[in-house]
């Protein structure tokens, strides 16, 4: 592999605001993989799963060549989740639902550990990273990072932005190249408000890059002391499903900063993904060459509209 998505393999129930309720929707950093695999073939995930993984999704893995190298079978059941969503976009969840009780019990035992990583990291150049504050697995992280040489790409949980963790989080971040959060948790970290005040505290963070995600308005690109706002694309089609587009666009801001995009491009590649996540439940199933020239030629048109040149942060 040579880009990882690293987090929880889940299966979700999905209850939206409409009152529209799906069950047994793959999920969690499955949308990792798909925003590496969407713009790279050599990319998969790194993980715990049950051994019903395959039986449930197993078609969708073959289907787009992805590698099980990374995949530790451990349990019977993989992590089932209930996602119920808010109106201001903002969702409870928890793990049981019905008979199926193998949710969050499951989620400490098939949550990968550095030493996952480490089987398998030999060819990485890129780690897309969802994980809280433990101490002990960044600070492996960071040592594999030094022998390996590989970016890391960290997606913030919601439950971390709170500001009594601020300090925690300055200190992970010494393990992180790139960063990404949402307008929410960016508030609730840092105790503001605005989108200007937001920008201004994210500035100050020590990594090279940050994906500030704004919802439905689209995102921001932080370089250093700059940003590039990034409007979300809109499309005549139904808006499915737009679970995972924080995970999916993240995971492809990865990509593009690692293949030597600049930090717009990241932004447009990011928005793209999300783009094509929202039109199905669950991840992209297909995830073609052909779609991807589709997505490449709309990236660059989109490219083309900036006048701005900052360099690649990744030369």
């Amino acid at each position: 592999m040579k880009y990882a998505a690293v987090g929880n393999f889940i299966t979700n129930r999905l209850q939206f605001v409409d009152g529209r309720v799906v069950n047994d929707v793959m999920g969690g950093t499955a949308y990792g993989i798909e925003g590496l695999r969407l713009w790279h073939d050599d990319s998969s995930i790194i993980c715990g799963a049950g051994t019903d993984m395959d039986k449930h999704y197993g078609t969708w893995f073959e289907k787009n060549n992805l590698s099980r190298e990374g995949i530790r079978l451990l349990t019977d059941h993989t992590t089932y989740n209930y996602v119920q969503y808010r109106p201001d976009g903002t969702y409870y969840e928890n793990s049981i639902v019905g008979t199926k009780v193998y949710g969050w019990n499951n989620f400490g035992y098939l949550t990968p550990t550095a030493a996952d990583v480490e089987r398998v990291c030999g060819g990485i150049v890129g780690l897309n990273i969802c994980r809280g504050l433990d101490h002990f697995f960044w600070s492996e992280i960071g040592k594999l990072k030094n022998s390996h040489c590989f970016k890391v790409m960290w997606e913030i949980g919601t439950s971390c932005c709170v500001p009594e963790n601020l300090e925690r989080i300055l200190d992970t971040l010494q393990y992180v190249d790139y960063f990404s959060i949402n307008f929410p948790e960016t508030k609730s970290l840092f105790g503001v408000e605005t989108e200007e005040e937001c920008l201004a505290k994210l500035k100050e963070l020590d990594v090279e890059f940050t994906l500030f995600r704004v919802g439905e308005k689209g995102l921001y690109s932080i370089a250093g002391d700059q940003h590039w706002f990034v409007p979300c694309l809109r499309w005549d089609g139904d808006i499915v499903d737009p679970t995972g587009c924080g995970n999916s666009s993240t995971a492809t801001a990865l990509v593009a900063l690692c293949e030597g995009e600049d930090p717009i491009m990241a932004g447009i590649m990011a928005n793209i993904t999300a783009h094509y996540n929202v039109r199905q439940y669950g991840p992209v199933f297909d995830m073609s060459h052909e779609l991807r020239d589709e997505m490449t030629a709309l990236a660059k048109k989109l490219r083309a509209e900036y006048p701005d040149q900052p360099a690649p942060l990744c030369q």
